[in-house]
This record gives C-alpha cells, structure tokens and sequence, in this order.
C-alpha cells in the first residue's frame, strides 16, 4: 500500500508539473510572458527536475529583454552540466548585450556539443560582420560540405575575393554545381576585374545585367572597365542607362564626367564633374579634373580655384601640385612652378618627370646652364626617354655644345627611328658640316616622310643639296620652305643659292628681307655688304 501510494503520488506531481509547463509554453507561444512564467514556476513544483524548466525561465528573460537575468539562470544551470541550448541561449545574450566576443566563444562551446548548421551559419555570419574573414570561411565551407547551396556558394566566393583570393573565386565558382544566377556571376567579373582580365570580367558583369537591368553597382563598374579599355562609345551607351537609374549619383556624374574628357567633350566633362563636386564636396578627383579643363581653357582663375580646393582635401596628391605647377609655369611664375614640381615628387610624382619639368621652367626663365643640370638629373632616372634626350639636345644647343646636342638627338633616334625632330636636327648639322651628306640626306628624307609640310625640315634638304653642289634643286627646296614659313636662316640659305647661281639682285634681296626678321645678324650684313661691293 505505501509502494502504490508513492507511485500515485509521484505519478499525480508528474501530472501536474506537465499540465502547468504545457500551459505556460502556450501562454509564452501567445506572448503573455509573465503569465508563462508563473505556470512555469508552478511546473517546477512538482517536477522531479526543474532545469529544463529553468532554461525556458531563462528564455523569456532573454525576449524580455532582461539579458542579465537570463545569463545568471542558465550560468547556474550550467554549473550543473553543460547544454547545447545553455551556451547558445548565453551567446544570444551576449550579442543583444554587445559583447560580440563572448557571445563568439559560448557559441563555439555549443557547437563542440553539437553540431548544428543554423547557429553555424549564425556564427560565421557574426564572424563575417566584424571582420574575421579566415574563421568566418572555415564555418562556410563546412556547411558546403553538406549541401551545395547558391547562397553558401557565393557567401564563400565573396570571402575569398575580400581575402584578396580572385583566382581561388574563380577555381571555386567553376567547379561548384550550384544555380547560377545574379550573385554567381557578380563574384565571378569581380574576381576577373581584381586579376586585370577585363574582357571576362566584362562578360560576366554583362550576364548580371541579363538577369538584372536595373544593377546600377553592375553598369557603373561596366562604365569605368569600358573607360579603361578605351571602348568609349560603349561607354557612352552604359552611361546612359546608368543616368536614368541613377540620375544623383555623385559617383556616376564623376566617371561620365571623366568619359566626356577622354572624348574631348569638355563642356559636357564639365558640367558632369561640377555636379558630382556639387553633391559631393569631398570629391577629390572631381575637383581635380574641373581644375584641369579651365586650365586647359587657360582660365587659370578658376582652374587654380579648384585645384585648390583639391588640395585642401588631399594636400598630397601629387598631380594636382603638377597642374598647379604648369599653371604657374604658364604664368611665367616660374619659381613657384618649381615649388610645386618639386612637392609633386616628394608626394610620389615621377622623379624623371618632375625634374624634367623643373629643367624645363629653368629653361623658359633662360637659365639654360641650371636647366641643363637638370634634365641630366632627368636622365638619371630614366636613361632611353627620348622626351629627355631631346630636351638635352635642345639646351645643348641652346648653350652651344653642338658636338653634345648632336649626340642627344642621334641617341633619340636609335630609340624611336621616326622622331622627326632629331631626325632632321641630325641631318641639318652633318649638312652644316658638309659631312655624311648622304646620310643626311636620307635623315631629312625620313623626317619630311613624318611631316611633308614642314618647312624647317623642306630648308634642311635644300641645305643639303646646296652643300652637294646642286644649286637648282636646293632653289626649288628653298622656294618651297619659304612659301611655309617666313624665316630668317630660309631667306639667308635663299640668298646663298642665288648668289652661287649668280642672280645677285635676287640674292640681295634675301638678304634684305632675312635681316629685317633678323636685324643684329652681323653675317648677312657682311653678305648684304659683299653684293653691293661687286655692283
């Protein structure tokens, strides 16, 4: 009797204890959650063992919002033995609480009793947000492992791509038997852009567009990749489709502003980047640019205003110190061109360059000596620039150095055989000489090839067959130079033919003419001289 008496005892507080917990998890279901909680307290009565009952206490706690209560039920639940349901419960504590790392460490302690892919996914989404991109893939690729999804598919693709991983993006993506759709495609032309191979990232970024039309992300980046490919009628048409989606967007006024420059569109380029500065007053490259077209519209009010402002916003830019500088040099300021030449380098502008262009506004000031240091120092830095040799060769011609000069422009054209310049330079002095004329002829022959027209070069040849001694095609050359171009050296070279044919007035009257452009010229006064002397 005492046997069947506990039995009914016990069997009757089982019974109660599972009518007043059923009845407060359908109260906590409905939300009357301090009405939940009394039944529960009343379950525990007759329960045999209240902590499961005490974790659904915690758990509305934890709804309530009352994280501290809920954290110190289930660490005393804990204390009793550890609970797949108790770690997470405290992990999900800690996150409303903000202590992300705590929260990271008991759901890891959840998992090491059970694997479970949701608070796996939930984890390594957590780890993702805060930056651990390494933890937060490992987690990733584990759920693959048992089920091949699109969405886990491209959450990995992203990581690896953030990770500074595009070839392990595309390996992945390709070998991976998922849907394709907008997201695949995207991490794909991602990961091609960050290896440089545009045309399959262009390929990829046109199949999101397929899918998706309205991408403006997709057609700004398709925008800047046909910019950079020089594609730009393409670019134009992307542009437009970009523009009506997304009609105020800074950074889409900025790259179609950049698009008109390159297609020489400058008013258009214009109003494009004053828009994007407009919305956008923190937009270095678009103040940059403004202040590049005014100053190519020589402007140099608002060009110098705007480069300015650029400056404001990153004093170390380096190209907007060198147009301030070529501003300056235009200005003939040519000290503070060099101020700004010499800030463009120190923040990362080419040595070569720079000095070049310091060398260059020393030479506009006539300081020839300085600038001839300078574009040496050029050299230094790139040795086989025929920009430099050339410059060289001008300054040493300038300070009279002809054997040095001739030796610049003859190293020019063992670099770029169809320099005109050097090519007739060259020529011109071996004819001076009146040496290797045959090879000066063919230098001047190669450079007129360049530039029929030019009637400096159309002189050189008819020097050249003047000093060959044939004097009735040098007059025909000559003729012909001086129909181009009025100049002082054409009519003197002229006069020298005539006079070697023997037509002295006309010879004069060359000379006449090549001394009013040249009035201090003391050898055609001498020549000038020497003909009225013969009358």
């Amino acid at each position: 009797m005492i046997l069947l008496l506990i039995i009914t005892l016990a069997t009757d507080s089982l019974f109660l204890s599972y009518d007043y917990f059923s009845r407060g998890y359908q109260h906590e279901l409905e939300g009357k959650f301090e009405k939940a909680i009394d039944l529960y307290e009343q379950a525990k009565k007759y329960a045999l063992d209240g902590d499961e009952i005490d974790y659904y206490i915690a758990r509305i706690k934890f709804m309530t919002g009352n994280y501290k209560a809920a954290k110190q039920l289930v660490n005393r639940l804990l204390k009793e033995r550890e609970d797949f349901d108790y770690y997470q419960l405290l992990g999900d504590c800690e996150i409303k609480s903000g202590e992300i790392d705590r929260a990271i460490e008991y759901y890891k302690k959840a998992l090491a009793l059970r694997d479970d892919d949701f608070l796996k996914h939930h984890l390594a989404t957590i780890l993702e947000t805060i930056g651990r991109l390494e933890a937060a893939l490992g987690l990733y690729q584990e759920l693959m492992l048992s089920s091949e999804d699109a969405e886990l598919a491209t959450r990995i693709a992203s990581l690896l791509g953030r990770l500074g991983r595009p070839r392990m993006v595309i390996d992945f993506l390709l070998d991976t038997d998922i849907q394709k759709g907008a997201d695949y495609f995207l991490n794909l032309g991602i990961a091609y852009d960050q290896l440089a191979l545009k045309d399959s990232a262009l390929v990829n970024y046109k199949k999101v567009l397929e899918i998706d039309s309205t991408d403006t992300t997709v057609l700004k980046r398709l925008l800047d990749l046909y910019i950079q490919i020089d594609s730009l009628d393409q670019a134009d048409a992307v542009g437009a489709r970009a523009l009506k989606l997304a009609p105020h967007d800074p950074a889409l006024h900025r790259s179609i502003g950049y698009l008109d420059y390159k297609k020489g569109r400058m008013d258009e380029s214009l109003l494009h980047f004053l828009i994007s500065s407009g919305m956008n007053h923190s937009d270095l490259y678009s103040h940059y640019y403004i202040g590049r077209i005014f100053f190519e519209k020589r402007e140099y009010g608002m060009a110098r205003d705007y480069l300015m402002r650029a400056l404001k916003i990153d004093p170390q830019f380096p190209d907007v110190r060198l147009y301030l500088g070529l501003l300056e040099m235009d200005q003939k300021r040519y000290r503070e061109a060099r101020r700004h030449f010499k800030k463009a380098m120190s923040y990362g502008f080419d040595r070569a360059e720079g000095t070049y262009l310091v060398g260059l506004s020393r030479a506009m000031e006539g300081d020839f000596e300085e600038a001839y240091l300078d574009f040496k120092e050029a050299l230094r830095f790139n040795p086989e620039n025929p920009k430099l040799l050339s410059s060289l060769g001008d300054i040493c011609d300038d300070l009279k150095r002809y054997d040095e000069a001739l030796e610049y422009f003859s190293q020019v054209i063992e670099l770029d055989s169809t320099n005109a310049v050097a090519l007739n330079y060259v020529g011109y002095t071996l004819a001076e000489r009146s040496e290797s004329l045959n090879y000066a002829l063919e230098l001047v022959q190669r450079a007129l090839r360049v530039d029929s027209t030019n009637g400096y070069y159309i002189d050189s040849l008819g020097w050249i067959y003047f000093q060959m001694g044939d004097y009735n095609t040098a007059l025909r050359e000559l003729l012909r130079a001086r129909s181009i171009v009025e100049d002082a050296v054409i009519l003197e070279h002229l006069g020298d033919v005539y006079l070697k044919l023997n037509e002295l007035n006309k010879a004069k009257e060359a000379y006449e003419r090549a001394i009013s452009l040249d009035p201090e010229n003391e050898s055609l006064m001498k020549k000038i001289s020497d003909i009225k002397a013969r009358y």
